[in-house]
């Protein structure tokens, strides 16, 4: 096959008085085409980087609902502590009002308060919301991730160790069988009542085990009541500093469309102008070629 040659191409048109018309269509098409690609590698590129910040921002979301539910389990564990709190309170009230009578002196024992409670709260379903706190890896995870985003010398980081020594030494409470001891609470006879220990309108003895096992109960409900608002505010800096990358990512998306629209309307702008230069000079040329060749006939 031959190629074509563009002078005759060229020569041909010049009988044809649309001939600037038609050069002006093809070179529409080919700004047309040019401009396609471009505007599509543009928005190849933009979007690439848009579909790579939307990646990172499905992470945090995870990563911030995650923190979120936690806050939710620490918040509960807390309204936990506070109920156990609040039924120590009323009950040893009740039994301070009732003690105060003759009768009631009589009839109240030690156990009676304090076994009751520490049945109460260790043998509940609620306790064992409790004994993550004693597992070496959960915690250890918990110091770590304080560490790295407070600082190991922070004071967070610090009150957190420091609780988690101190819980350390109340262990036994949540493993101590206290199910053994519902028989002296709920189901008790005349001989239990008989060898029980009264102490009139005083309610402590500190030789008493069930005593010393309810007032490190208060202590451990204090240490973790401190633990969980330590961990509640190490969560909540960390949704919350994820919520501002969150929002970084959103506004750079957000910048990265602005920017693709400009570049798309600057890249047409000089498309067109180049398009406008090309056309003069070709309209230029073959008007040249034109009165050439007309010469060339006449002569």
């Amino acid at each position: 096959m031959k190629i074509i040659n563009i002078s005759f191409f060229l020569k041909s048109l010049v009988n044809k008085k649309n001939a600037d018309k038609f050069l002006f269509f093809i070179n529409i098409g080919i700004f047309l085409s040019v401009f396609a690609i471009t505007s599509a590698l543009i928005t190849f590129y933009t979007e690439k980087k848009i579909s790579d910040i939307e990646f990172e921002l499905i992470i945090q979301h995870n990563n911030k609902k995650d923190y979120n539910d936690t806050l939710d389990e620490f918040s509960q564990l807390r309204n936990i502590l506070y109920t156990w709190q609040k039924h120590e309170k009323d009950i040893i009230s009740l039994y301070q009002y009732n003690a105060s009578t003759k009768l009631g002196k009589k009839l109240i024992s030690i156990n009676d308060i304090y076994l009751s409670e520490l049945f109460l709260n260790l043998e509940s379903y609620d306790a064992a919301y409790f004994d993550f706190l004693f597992d070496e890896n959960i915690i250890n995870e918990i110091i770590l991730l304080s560490e790295e985003f407070y600082g190991k010398g922070s004071s967070n980081t610090k009150y957190i160790k420091e609780d988690i020594q101190k819980l350390k030494k109340y262990e036994y409470l949540f493993k101590k069988d206290y199910s053994k001891s519902y028989d002296k609470i709920f189901d008790y006879n005349f001989s239990s009542i008989v060898s029980d220990i009264y102490y009139g309108d005083q309610f402590f003895d500190n030789d008493n085990l069930i005593y010393i096992d309810y007032k490190n109960l208060q202590k451990t409900m204090d240490i973790l009541d401190g633990l969980f608002s330590n961990f509640e505010v190490l969560f909540t800096d960390q949704a919350s500093t994820i919520q501002v990358i969150i929002d970084t990512y959103n506004d750079e998306i957000i910048k990265l469309s602005k920017r693709e629209n400009k570049i798309i309307i600057v890249a047409f702008i000089l498309q067109l102008l180049i398009f406008f230069i090309i056309q003069f000079f070709e309209i230029t040329s073959i008007q040249n070629e034109i009165k050439k060749y007309a010469k060339r006939k006449i002569q």
